[in-house]
C-alpha cells in the first residue's frame, strides 16, 4: 500500500512536476485530468483489495479504544475489526452514519476508495471540510476534548487535524488534553519543541529501531512495539481477580514437619503474604462466583494450615493465617473441621489475640455459621455471641450479624416468635441489610414490607452505583437487588440486565444458574454411585454401591444456603418459586436429612401437597427419623402452629388469610409424624386437631385436607381400644352445614368405629342430639352426620329415644311415605342399617336401585361402587336374584372400553381405565357369585374373553365359579398360574385371592398344587406384590389348609421377608415403596397366627413379632 509521499511522486511525475506539497499537486492533478480520472488514479494506485489486514492491525483494535478516527482510505481497519470479537466496532463512513453507530467506532474522516466517488485530498477539499462536513469537525472537536489522542501511524501534518487541535487549545487552554505522536520519529530538538508548543507529546522510539535501514520496517516495527508495551502495562480489571496458587512444598508432610521443627517459617510467612495480597484485591463480590470457589479452598484447605500446624508457629504468625482462613471460610462458605473451630474459638476469645477486635467479631461471626451445621450445643458457643455482643462497636455490622443469624437459626426451627423478635434487632442502614430484612419479612409472611425492602434497596444502590461506578463492592450488591425486583415484578416496566454484571462476573442469573447445576450433578453422582450398569459382557455389570468416589468442595446445601442467607433470598416469595426446584432435589441427596430438610420442606412448600413435602416427610421417611427428631419436630410444630394460629386470628378481621398458607403445611407434617409416637402423645395431637376444627378463624377449606389427615393418622397411632375415649372430641367437630359448607366440601368428619360403652356424659348427649337434629328427611346434605352415626348404631351405642328420633329425622313420619332423600349419598349395605319404619320395603328398594339398572346406568361409576361395597361387603344383607345376576353378566361382560387420549383419562379421572377397574371387580365379586348354577362353558368363555381383551383383573376370582371341572378347571389353574407372576402387582394380587377362595371351595389337586405355588413364590423378591399373598397365605393356614411341608416353607421364608421389608433398606419411590410398611404387617399377623397353631416356641416368629411391637409405624405395631 503506497504512502503518503510515494503517491506524492507519482501524480507529480504524470503531471511533470517537482513540487512536494502534496495538496497543491492533488489540486493542479484534477484540475488538469478532471476529477474523475484522479480517482481512477488514486484507486488503481490504492489496491485495497490486494491487502489484508495483519495482526498489528488487530492487535491496534484489541486495545480498548474509546473511538478509533482514521484518514486512511482503505479498508483494512474494518476488516480487521471483524476478526476482533471481543470487541464490536461500529463503522461510520458517512456523516450521518454517527446517529446509528455505537462507540466504539471507527470513523472514516476522509472516505473510503472502494466506497466514495468523493475523497478528501485537494486543497478545496481541506479549505471547505468545515462546511460540507461540519458533523465530523463537531464529532472530532468533542473527541479531542474528552480524550488523550494517540497518534500511530500518521504525522500530525495534516490540515484538519491542526486546525481541530489547534480549537481545542484556544477553547480550553491549558486544560486541553494531551496527544500523542507515536512512532520511530527521529526528532530534533527544533521539531520536538514545535511539537510540545502545540499540545503534541512525541513518544520518539527511533532509537529503539535504529538497526532498521528501511524506514517502512522501523515504522511497523515501532508500532509493534508501542502496542505490545500498551497490552503489557494493561492495566488488570478488577473483575479478573483470581487466587494465587501458592507454592506448596513437593513432599508436603515431610517438609511442613522439617520446617517446623527448625522453627523454620519463611515459607508460611511467603505463603501469608501471598494470602493477604489476595485478600486486599478482592473486588468485593458479594457472592464469589463458583469457578473461584475450589481455587479459594485450594488455598487453605490442606495440611500445612491444619490447627495441629498452626498451634506450633508463632502466636502473630498463627493468628494471621487463622485469619485468611476465616476471611476465606466467609467467602466459600466452607465448613470448618472440629479442631479448627476450637482453635479459632480459643483466638476469638483470646483478649491477647494479635488480631483486631474486628477480625475477632469475623471469626465469632463464622463460628456461628457454622455452629448452624455442627451437633454440639455446649455453653462454649454462648461465649461467642457474648462477645459479639459486647465489642459490637468494633464492627458496624456485628449487631446485625447476630440477630441475622438468630433469625436464621430461629427459622430454620420454625420459632416465629423468635424470628420476629431478631428481625426487629436489623438495623437496614446499609440497602443490603434491606435485602436481607426483606426475605425474614417472607418468612414471617409480611409480603407487602418486604417487597418494599426490596424496592427502597435497589433504588439505593442504584444512586450508590451512580455516584461509584468504578466499585465492583456496590454493583454486585446492585446486580442482586435488580435481579430481586426483577423477578417479583417491583417495577412498572422491565428494566432489562446490563452486560456489565455479567462483564465483571456477578451476574446473578449465572451464578444461580451454576449452583443449580452444582445441585444436578451432585444428584446425578450420587444416582450413578447407587445404579447397577451392565456392561458389554453378557451378564456383566458395574455396581455403583460398591464403588469410591471422591468429590471436592462443600456440600451443595451448605453453598446453596450460604450463598441463598448472604443475599437475601427466600425459596420462594408468594407464589414466586425462586429456588424451589432445587431445593426439592437438595431433599434428595444424602446427608440432607433431620432439621435440614424439615426447614427446605416447609420454605418451598406454598401448599400441603408439595412434592417437597411428600419427599421430605413420605411414610419411609418418617419410619427413619431418629425419635429424638420426631420429638423435636413436633414441639416445633406445635409451636408454629400457636404462632400461625394467632396470626391467622388477628389477620381475620381485616380480612386475609396469610396465616393459613402456614398452618397447612405445618399441620400436614404434624400430622405425618404423628404416626412415629406414642399413644398417650397422639391422643393429644388428636384432640387437638378437634379443637383447631372448632376456632371460626380456621374453618377454611386450605386446612381442611390437612386437618382431616391429622385427625386420621394421630387416630390410627391410638390402639383401637381407645378409640372410645375420643368419642366426645370427635363427635364435637362442626359437621359441613354448622359452618356454612356443602356436604361434598371435604370437610373433616371424625368416626369413632369402637364407641365403646355408653356412660353418662351430658355433652356427648347433647352432641348426639345436634347431631340427629341436623339429619331431616327434606335434606341432600346429612350423609356426613349419618357416617358419624353408624358405628353408634352398630355398637348399640344410642338410645331407644335416639335411636327413635333419628327414624324420625331421617324417614319422616309417615310410615307408608318413606322420604329417602337424606340418605341418597350413603352405599346400600349403610343404609340397611338405620332404623327404618319398613325394613323389608327398603331392601326391596334399594334392591331395586342396585340390580336393576338401566344398560346406561349400570355403567356409572357410582352405581358400580355401591355394588362392589354393599354386595361384596362381609356384612352385606342384600344380593342379587340369579335371573338379575345373568342380566349384568351378559351387559358387563359384552362392555369394552372407549379409546382415549392421556388428556381426556387426565380430565375423567382415569376414565375408562378405571370403568374397566370396577366392571371387572363388579363382575368377580358381585355377579359370577350369584348366578347359582347358572355357570356353563359358554359363560366362561364370555368372561375369559372379557379378561383377555379388557385386561383387567377383577375377573379372575369369577373365573373359579367355572371351574368346577376340567376342562375349565385347567384353564383357569393356568391362568392363575401365569397371572401370579405377572409384572403389575394388582394381577397378582387378584390371583392370590382367587386362589385362596377357590382353595376354600375346592379341596382338589389343582387348588392343592396353586396353594402349593403360592408357598414357592413367597419371598422377598415382590414386595410389591407380596400382601396379598402373606394375606392368602395366613388365610389358607388358619382354615387348616396347609401342608406341614408347606408351613415349614412358609416359617423358614418369612424372617427374609420381614427383613427384607426394613425401612433404612428401602427406596423412597416405587411400588416396594409404597407396601413396603403393608407387607411388614402382614408378616407379623401372619407369624402370629402361625404362633397360635404351635406348640413348640419358634425364635425367629417371636422375634418378628417383639420386633413389630418397636415398629416406627403403626400399622405393624398394632397387626
Amino acid at each position: 500500500m503506497p504512502l503518503w509521499f510515494e503517491l506524492c511522486a507519482k501524480l507529480g511525475t504524470e503531471l511533470g512536476s517537482t513540487s512536494s506539497d502534496a495538496l497543491r499537486l492533488a489540486e493542479e492533478y484534477q484540475a488538469f485530468f478532471g476529477p474523475q480520472s484522479m480517482h481512477d488514479s488514486l484507486k488503481t494506485a490504492i489496491n485495497d483489495q490486494a491487502f489484508q489486514p495483519g495482526a498489528l492491525h488487530e492487535d491496534l483494535l484489541r486495545l480498548p479504544w474509546s473511538e478509533v478516527l482514521t484518514t486512511n482510505w482503505d479498508t483494512l481497519l474494518e476488516r480487521a475489526a471483524a476478526k476482533v470479537p471481543e470487541r464490536v466496532y461500529g463503522v461510520v463512513r458517512k456523516q450521518e452514519d454517527l446517529a446509528s453507530a455505537r462507540s466504539p467506532r471507527i470513523v472514516k474522516l476522509h472516505g473510503t476508495i472502494v466506497l466514495d466517488n468523493h475523497l478528501v485530498f485537494t486543497q478545496e477539499d481541506y479549505r471547505t471540510y468545515p462546511a460540507r462536513y461540519a458533523a465530523f469537525v463537531n464529532y472530532a472537536r468533542q473527541v479531542f476534548i474528552e480524550n488523550e489522542l494517540c497518534l500511530l501511524g500518521f504525522s500530525g501534518e495534516d490540515p484538519n487535524f491542526l486546525a481541530w487541535a489547534g480549537w481545542v487549545r484556544d477553547h480550553l487552554a491549558g486544560h486541553a488534553r494531551r496527544i500523542y505522536l507515536v512512532g520511530a520519529l527521529g526528532l530534533n530538538a527544533a521539531k520536538r519543541k514545535y511539537l510540545e508548543s502545540i499540545n503534541i507529546a512525541p513518544i520518539d522510539l527511533s532509537t529503539l529501531v535504529a538497526d532498521y535501514d528501511d524506514p517502512e520496517l522501523a515504522h511497523r516495527e515501532a508500532a509493534k512495539l508501542f502496542l505490545q508495551a500498551l497490552l503489557d502495562l494493561k492495566p488488570k480489571a478488577e473483575s479478573a481477580w483470581s487466587p494465587a496458587y501458592l507454592n506448596h512444598p513437593v513432599k508436603q508432610n515431610q517438609h511442613i514437619e522439617a520446617f517446623l521443627q527448625e522453627q523454620n517459617y519463611k515459607w508460611f510467612e511467603d505463603s501469608l503474604a501471598t494470602l493477604q495480597a489476595d485478600r486486599n484485591t478482592y473486588p468485593g463480590w458479594l457472592v464469589l462466583p463458583a469457578r473461584l470457589q475450589d481455587r479459594v479452598l485450594e488455598q487453605t484447605n490442606f495440611h500445612a494450615f491444619s490447627a495441629r500446624t498452626l498451634r506450633r508457629l508463632p502466636d502473630q504468625l498463627r493468628a494471621r493465617l487463622i485469619y485468611e482462613r476465616v476471611w476465606r471460610s466467609g467467602l466459600t462458605h466452607d465448613l470448618l473441621d472440629t479442631e479448627f473451630s476450637e482453635l479459632l474459638l480459643e483466638t476469638v476469645l483470646d483478649e491477647q489475640s494479635p488480631l483486631s477486635k474486628r477480625e475477632r467479631l469475623e471469626g465469632a461471626v463464622l463460628l456461628l455459621k457454622n455452629q448452624r451445621w455442627a451437633d454440639d450445643g455446649s455453653d462454649s458457643w454462648k461465649g461467642v455471641e457474648g462477645f459479639i455482643t459486647s465489642n459490637a462497636k468494633h464492627w458496624a455490622d456485628a449487631a446485625n450479624e447476630l440477630a441475622y443469624y438468630r433469625a436464621i437459626r430461629a427459622r430454620d426451627a420454625f420459632d416465629y416468635e423468635e424470628l420476629q423478635a431478631q428481625y426487629g434487632h436489623i438495623s437496614i442502614d446499609e440497602p443490603w441489610w434491606k435485602l436481607r430484612k426483606a426475605s425474614l419479612s417472607v418468612e414471617l409472611g409480611a409480603f407487602e414490607e418486604a417487597n418494599l425492602l426490596v424496592a427502597q434497596a435497589y433504588r439505593e444502590l442504584l444512586v450508590l452505583h451512580q455516584q461509584s461506578r468504578r466499585s465492583l463492592f456496590l454493583l454486585s450488591r446492585l446486580a442482586w437487588a435488580h435481579w430481586l425486583y426483577h423477578v417479583l415484578g417491583l417495577g412498572e416496566q422491565w428494566i432489562p440486565f446490563p452486560s456489565l454484571y455479567r462483564d465483571h462476573r456477578c451476574d446473578p442469573g449465572t451464578m444461580l444458574e451454576d449452583m443449580k447445576t452444582s445441585i444436578d450433578d451432585a444428584l446425578d453422582q450420587q444416582r450413578k454411585e447407587h445404579a447397577v450398569v451392565p456392561s458389554f459382557v453378557p451378564g456383566s455389570y458395574r455396581d455403583g454401591s460398591s464403588s469410591v468416589s471422591f468429590s471436592s468442595g462443600a456440600h451443595p446445601l451448605v453453598v446453596t444456603t450460604g450463598v441463598l442467607d448472604t443475599v437475601g433470598i427466600p425459596l420462594r416469595w408468594q407464589q414466586t418459586n425462586l429456588f424451589v426446584r432445587q431445593a426439592d432435589k437438595l431433599v434428595e441427596l444424602e446427608g440432607v436429612a433431620g432439621l435440614y430438610s424439615f426447614s427446605l420442606a416447609v420454605r418451598g412448600a406454598s401448599i400441603e401437597t408439595a412434592d417437597i413435602i411428600k419427599k421430605s416427610f413420605s411414610r419411609l421417611r418418617v419410619a427413619r427419623f431418629e425419635y429424638a427428631q420426631v420429638e423435636r419436630l413436633v414441639d416445633q410444630c406445635l409451636r408454629a402452629i400457636d404462632y400461625w394460629k394467632a396470626r391467622t386470628v388477628e389477620r381475620a378481621a381485616l380480612g386475609t388469610r396469610a396465616g393459613l398458607a402456614y398452618l397447612r403445611i405445618f399441620i400436614e407434617i404434624l400430622a405425618r409424624i404423628s404416626v412415629r409416637l406414642p399413644a398417650e402423645r397422639s391422643r393429644q395431637l388428636f384432640v387437638l386437631a378437634t379443637q383447631l376444627c372448632q376456632q371460626p378463624a380456621l374453618q377454611h377449606l386450605w386446612l381442611k385436607d390437612a386437618l382431616q389427615h391429622l385427625l386420621r393418622y394421630s387416630l390410627e397411632s391410638v390402639p383401637e381400644h381407645d378409640h372410645a375415649s375420643l368419642l366426645q372430641q370427635a363427635l364435637e367437630v362442626p359437621l359441613p352445614h354448622e359452618i356454612d359448607l356443602s356436604a361434598n366440601s371435604g370437610w373433616p368428619n371424625p368416626v369413632i368405629e369402637k364407641p365403646g360403652v355408653r356412660l353418662a356424659n351430658p355433652v356427648i348427649d347433647r352432641r348426639i342430639a345436634h347431631i340427629i337434629q341436623s339429619v331431616s328427611a327434606e335434606s341432600r346434605d346429612c350423609s356426613q352426620a349419618l357416617v358419624r352415626l353408624l358405628p353408634l348404631l352398630d355398637a348399640d351405642y344410642l338410645t331407644y329415644a335416639e335411636r327413635d328420633r333419628l327414624l324420625q329425622q331421617l324417614w319422616g313420619s309417615d310410615p307408608a311415605n318413606p322420604i329417602l332423600q337424606g340418605a341418597n349419598q350413603l352405599f346400600a349395605h349403610a343404609l340397611l342399617k338405620l332404623p327404618s319404619h319398613q325394613p323389608e320395603a327398603l331392601k326391596s328398594q334399594l334392591s331395586a336401585k342396585l340390580f336393576d339398572a338401566s344398560p346406561q346406568g349400570l355403567f356409572e361409576d357410582a352405581l358400580l361402587e355401591d355394588l362392589i361395597n354393599s354386595v361384596g361387603a362381609a356384612t352385606a344383607d342384600i344380593k342379587p336374584s340369579a335371573e338379575q345376576a345373568q342380566r349384568y353378566f351378559e351387559l358387563m361382560t359384552c362392555w369394552r372400553p372407549k379409546s382415549q387420549s392421556q388428556l381426556e383419562m387426565a380430565f375423567t379421572f382415569g376414565g375408562e381405565q378405571r370403568k374397566a377397574a370396577l366392571i371387572s371387580k363388579a363382575l368377580g365379586l358381585v355377579v359370577v357369585p350369584h348366578l347359582e348354577g347358572l355357570p356353563n362353558e359358554t359363560m366362561f368363555a364370555q368372561l375369559d374373553l372379557f379378561y383377555r381383551e379388557v385386561q383387567a383383573p377383577g375377573v379372575l376370582v369369577g373365573l373359579i365359579y367355572f371351574a368346577d371341572a376340567d376342562p375349565v378347571a385347567t384353564l383357569v389353574e393356568k391362568t392363575l398360574r401365569l397371572t401370579l407372576q405377572h409384572q403389575d402387582p394388582k394381577f397378582v394380587t387378584y390371583a392370590a385371592y382367587a386362589v385362596r377362595e377357590w382353595r376354600a371351595r375346592a379341596d382338589s389337586p389343582i387348588t392343592r398344587r396353586l396353594v402349593n405355588l403360592l408357598v414357592m413364590i413367597f419371598g422377598a423378591q415382590r414386595l410389591d406384590a407380596l400382601s396379598e399373598i402373606i394375606e392368602s397365605l395366613r388365610t389358607i393356614h388358619e382354615r387348616g389348609q396347609l401342608s406341614s411341608e408347606e408351613t415349614g416353607l412358609v416359617i423358614d421364608t418369612l424372617p427374609v421377608v420381614f427383613d427384607s421389608t426394613r425401612y433404612d433398606s428401602s427406596d423412597d419411590v416405587g411400588h416396594a415403596a409404597v407396601t413396603i410398611s403393608i407387607v411388614r404387617a402382614k408378616c407379623v399377623q401372619l407369624a402370629r397366627s402361625l404362633i397360635a397353631n404351635r406348640n413348640d416356641a419358634c425364635a425367629e416368629l417371636d422375634r418378628i413379632v417383639a420386633e413389630a411391637k418397636q415398629d416406627p409405624l403403626p400399622e405393624v405395631r398394632f397387626a
